[in-house]
């Protein structure tokens, strides 16, 4: 499984217990890729990641879940 993947599936799971959390995973065009878990109403990140790939940003991503 890939870490796009991984990052989705991990997603899904936190759905089930909290429904407003955010996925995003994009290019803006100044930065690099992309991806994190936002917590709606806590108003917090639960991961995020940045890197020259998507896959390396869900990466980071997954690697400081639950840290932030």
């Amino acid at each position: 499984m890939g870490t796009i993947e991984a990052l989705i599936n991990k997603h899904a799971e936190l759905l089930e217990d909290t429904p407003y959390a955010d996925l995003v995973i994009k290019f803006p065009s100044e930065h690099d890729w992309q991806a994190w878990v936002w917590d709606k109403p806590r108003g917090k990140y639960i991961a995020y990641g940045q890197s020259s790939s998507a896959e390396k940003a869900c990466k980071d991503a997954l690697k400081t879940w639950g840290k932030l």
